[in-house]
């Protein structure tokens, strides 16, 4: 644990501590000038749901939900309000995206701040009802706003009182925030006594502090205060120092500067030192204040706080951190668990990680990334558990790879092997009149086959077979080790007896026992002596090393996950189909390349190709980007022509075993509709000048001359595919060798590093780790999913989404029935087969007869079933 760590050093402990014998924080009020309470003690510290009471900006950097209670009490004698106490509930809650809401309420004099001069203060009552919102802009700024209404019966001058508060934070860097504020925008009603009126003036506060280390261990600042018809100034100082994990020391001293003409520069000074206790969802804090001619005690208060969320906590108790999924991740969901992954791996208190696979699917490539984290996991001392009723062969082999298996006693799973599916069109074509056209580069570029033949042709057969015994091989040898048997041959075998029932998982060794859900989690429980806490992927881990302070220097993974296009990114609703545009990709890169805090970039891919031309945009940026810092890639369960075409630009590719890889080469493209216009009583006439001012027209085939043009034109892609990938590879590789190994061959991702056209067989996390070493980042550097739609970099490089044509964020402008209606209509797609059907023509209705196409074979991602 890294506060722990830090505490090795004895000399930065003994002298950061020293200040909080003489400079607590200020807990009780200032004279003349209200003070939200809890007070923070330097711009930013404080980050709970009460923050709204100190500068509504702070509320942006609420990660998950939270509740909090305040409660303070001022002592002393009647000059100082004697007996008055205020009590206050604020809620807050991250919205979509950068926004952020809060709520809250309040009682007593009033409940969030004292004025020290108030003589009359026992003797009132007061309501609050508070609504904030804050926004964050970039990774630095946020903009707050807070609106706070007063019901009090025995001042009329308040009651009924509605004001505003605004601030904003800029936190340019990991050691430097700074803030504004300005508080009571509007006055009490105008026929109050200015005279009285003094406690409740607009309020003006700035505030910079530093963190000199880097981190949150130590944080310092100096403040300014003043009010607008009083004209009365404070300077306040203050320190905060977190020695461990869970433990916060405060201490703040703060003076009334009233001219320095009479010798004495401070003519009234308050002091106050506060102590919080975080608990895994739970925070604990009180303090107390004094104040010059007070009593021995002028004011304490108390903070409770609950979160949504995991947060560093003092002496937490072992863990079992328990995932349930059903269906398969999402690309975003990749990301996600790596960055799950590095948390639970560096958490001492995770005793073990539960997965409850409900309904789980995914193809093998998906699986064999699965079993890598877990396979970090275990290295890391973190046993790892599977719990099923009923699953595809999938969750029989992801769960080969866990320490332990419970599968329900009426369960069991469909292991029978993989398998993969081709779709061709010809006969549906010939019987409406459509004819293909395709001029291509590559004996084995059998992309357009799906619309020329009726079945695969040799050479399609030929590659496809030996990709498919190199993932079947790579499966047998997995589950070979997991069980401890002689050769994959014995997998194989094994595998033939398939499906299997509980019982037969047992005598297999492909599950250790058979029992219920809920008794599985006691089993596990038992055996490691922890209890359980769910938790859920698209959650922030806790302890992932993000912060609300500037922007450390983070690795930053750009996904290539789905068909490239020209133009900008956009998903088709519905069928959930995917187009990376080039423009979307190559302005993200460009930015990335300078931008400090993106110390290293890795390139997640996940894509059949596309246009040629958008590939080598993308591959032109990445370049530029490989040229000023780190670049790796990391190819997903598919990773073939124009994405390997962009994946050749990385420095280093790392590869599942079964990543379909390659596919090297180029393709032309049309379909004549002629006939079919013809037989549906359309005739259509066209006119042009130029000898081949209509070669692309859909209603006649192409001249000879215009197909010997297009083999010349296809032949230059194809060539320039080849030499960008000679020079992405940076002598690797020959340009005989990437055309003797292209041609359009699709290659496993063991092959793949075998011929040289990729490096390394791991995962995104393996990518990752090896972009934080090139990079000279630390372990626990924070991984940052440049298109997460929440928090994610991309929106706040490049604008809305909305406005640039990709998917909205999640529950913005989409109403929950929504959702619903389009997951329906994905699932029922999927039950009859046309997921894969669609998501095979649609590419091609975004790539006219002019652009040169460099897509794979439309394969179905072998599955394990």
């Amino acid at each position: 644990m890294r506060y722990v760590a830090a505490m090795r050093h004895a000399p930065r402990w003994i002298f950061t501590a020293l200040p909080f014998l003489l400079l607590p924080s200020a807990v009780s009020a200032q004279t003349e000038l209200r003070v939200p309470a809890p007070p923070a003690p330097v711009e930013g510290e404080y980050e709970g749901a009460e923050s709204v009471l100190w500068n509504p900006a702070l509320l942006a950097d609420a990660r998950v939900w939270q509740v909090a209670y305040l409660h303070r009490q001022q002592l002393g004698t009647t000059q100082l309000g004697a007996g008055s106490q205020g009590d206050a509930f604020f809620a807050a809650v991250p919205v979509f995206g950068p926004l952020a809401l809060s709520a809250g309420v309040g009682v007593g004099y009033p409940a969030d701040s004292f004025d020290l001069d108030d003589g009359d203060a026992a003797d009132r009552m007061w309501g609050m009802v508070a609504l904030g919102t804050s926004l964050r802009l970039g990774s630095t700024f946020a903009l707050g706003l807070l609106y706070r209404g007063y019901l009090a019966d025995t001042d009329p001058f308040l009651d009924g009182w509605n004001t505003l508060d605004a601030g904003f934070t800029f936190r340019p860097w990991r050691w430097l925030g700074m803030s504004f504020a300005a508080s009571d925008l509007f006055e009490p009603r105008s026929d109050t006594s200015r005279g009285a009126m003094t406690a409740y003036e607009r309020r003006y506060l700035v505030d910079l502090s530093a963190r000199p280390l880097g981190d949150d261990f130590l944080t310092i600042g100096a403040s300014f205060r003043a009010g607008e018809t009083s004209g009365r100034m404070w300077l306040g100082a203050g320190a905060a120092i977190r020695p461990v994990e869970g433990l916060a020391i405060r201490g703040r001293f703060d003076a009334r500067m009233d001219g320095c003409g009479d010798g004495a520069c401070f003519s009234e000074w308050q002091v106050g030192t506060a102590v919080e206790l975080s608990f895994p969802w739970a925070t604990i804090g009180g303090g107390v204040g004094f104040a010059e001619h007070g009593s021995a005690a002028d004011a304490v208060d108390v903070v409770a706080r609950l979160t949504g969320g995991e947060r560093p906590a003092l002496a937490r108790s072992d863990r079992i951190v328990a995932f349930r999924w059903t269906g398969g991740l999402g690309e975003g969901d990749w990301v996600q668990l790596v960055r799950w992954t590095e948390a639970l791996r560096r958490d001492g208190d995770v005793a073990g990680v539960l997965l409850v696979l409900d309904g789980f699917s995914g193809s093998t490539g998906d699986i064999q990334e699965l079993r890598g984290a877990i396979a970090s996991l275990q290295h890391a001392g973190k046993p790892v558990w599977c719990s099923y009723d009923d699953a595809p062969g999938a969750v029989a082999y992801l769960c080969g790879a866990a320490d332990h298996t419970i599968v329900a006693p009426g369960g069991g799973s469909r292991l029978t092997g993989i398998r993969t599916r081709l779709t061709f069109f010809r006969r549906l074509l010939d019987r409406l009149g459509i004819q293909a056209e395709i001029v291509k580069v590559g004996a084995y570029k059998s992309a357009p086959e799906s619309f020329t033949e009726d079945s695969p042709s040799p050479e399609h057969q030929e590659s496809l077979d030996a990709y498919l015994d190199d993932v079947y091989g790579s499966m047998t040898a997995d589950l070979a080790g997991d069980l401890g048997l002689d050769s994959p041959a014995e997998a194989a075998a094994l595998i033939d007896r398939g499906p299997f029932t509980a019982p037969e998982l047992v005598e297999a060794g492909l599950a250790g026992e058979a029992a219920f859900a809920d008794e599985a989690r006691d089993i596990f429980q038992d055996a490691v002596d922890a209890d359980i806490v769910d938790a859920e992927l698209d959650e922030p881990p806790p302890g992932d090393g993000s912060t609300a302070w500037g922007r450390r220097p983070s690795v930053v993974v750009v996904r290539i996950d789905g068909s490239m296009i020209d133009g900008k990114s956009l998903t088709i609703p519905l069928i959930d189909i995917r187009m990376v545009g080039d423009r979307t990709v190559v302005e993200l890169l460009d930015k990335l390349r300078t931008d400090p805090a993106a110390a290293a970039v890795v390139l997640r891919i996940d894509s059949g190709g596309g246009s040629a031309i958008a590939a080598d945009n993308i591959w032109r940026a990445a370049m530029r980007v490989r040229a000023a810092k780190p670049l790796v890639a990391a190819i997903g369960p598919i990773g073939a022509s124009a994405a390997y075409y962009v994946a050749a630009a990385a420095k280093e590719i790392y590869v599942l075993p079964a990543s379909l890889t390659g596919s090297i080469g180029i393709f032309y493209g049309k379909a004549n509709i002629g006939d079919f216009l013809l037989d549906l009583g359309i005739s259509t006439y066209e006119e042009g000048r130029g000898a081949r001012a209509s070669m692309e027209s859909w209603t006649r085939p192409y001249t000879e001359d215009e197909l010997a043009v297009l083999q010349e034109k296809i032949n230059f892609y194809y060539w320039q595919f080849v030499e960008r990938v000679v020079e992405g590879r940076a002598g690797a590789l020959t340009t005989e060798q990437v055309d003797a190994i292209g041609q359009g061959r699709i290659w496993s991702g063991a092959k793949a590093v075998e011929l040289g056209l990729a490096d390394t067989i791991g995962g995104l996390g393996d990518a990752v780790a090896r972009a934080k070493a090139l990079a000279g980042l630390p372990d626990d550097a924070p991984v940052i999913d440049a298109e997460a739609g929440t928090g994610g970099l991309l929106s706040l490089l490049l604008g809305a989404l909305a406005d640039d044509g990709l998917t909205p964020v999640a529950g913005l402008g989409d109403s929950a029935a929504e959702e619903d209606d389009d997951k329906l209509a994905e699932l029922l797609l999927q039950a009859v087969g046309l997921d894969g059907t669609l998501a095979s023509v649609v590419p091609f209705l975004f790539l006219d007869g002019a652009t040169p196409m460099a897509l794979c074979p439309y394969v179905f991602e072998p599955r394990v079933e």
